[in-house]
């Protein structure tokens, strides 16, 4: 990680909200999956 700056640009700000709301996404869907598997086995 030697390529450090100090100037952030739109583009990698953009870049890494997208990269944080698909992490989010995928964390809830995986999640309701989940819930929805021991809703089953539950049932």
């Amino acid at each position: 990680m030697g390529k450090h700056r100090k100037r952030v640009t739109p583009a990698s700000r953009a870049a890494e909200a997208l990269y944080t709301a698909v992490l989010v996404i995928g964390m809830a869907s995986m999640a309701e999956v989940f819930f929805r598997m021991v809703r089953r086995l539950v049932d």
